[in-house]
């Protein structure tokens, strides 16, 4: 329980950082939840769950080891994109502003995730978070 309690310090801290002591009405926070563990072949759904506050969504980007592999923007036509990284092969008929799923893993897909949220005008405000999965062969 202390280390839950310290862990929600820490980001309460760091939003205070980063966004600045005063209050905002704008986007709040990002979190990323994904598989910790998969197996080649399997599927695996990378969740980015944020609160936009009164703010309005510009683009959601996702990237691994810091190379963007998928990006939603509503108002772009089409609104989803995915971009060549290797290991990451992304069903665009599953992913969303919230979710990207990944098809047929390999030990190739390992490695960090982060999401990346971006407001539109006034805020401009922006926010990510990330998380590690492994693909791993069972022994």
């Amino acid at each position: 329980m202390r280390s839950v309690f310290v862990h929600l310090l820490y980001h309460l801290l760091l939003t205070r950082i980063i966004y600045g002591s005063g209050v905002t009405n704008g986007l709040r926070w990002v979190r990323v939840n994904l598989p910790q563990y998969r197996k080649p072949g399997e599927l695996a759904q990378l969740q980015c769950d944020y609160d936009l506050g009164n703010d309005t969504l510009y683009a959601v980007k996702w990237y691994k080891e810091h190379e963007e592999f998928y990006r939603y923007v509503p108002k772009a036509r089409p609104q989803a994109n995915s971009y060549k990284v290797e290991g990451v092969h992304v069903d665009m008929s599953l992913s969303d502003n919230a979710k990207v799923v990944l098809r047929a893993v390999s030990l190739k897909t390992s490695g960090l995730y982060s999401c990346e949220v971006s407001a539109e005008a006034p805020s401009f405000a922006s926010a990510q978070s990330e998380a590690r999965m492994e693909v791993v062969c069972k022994s």
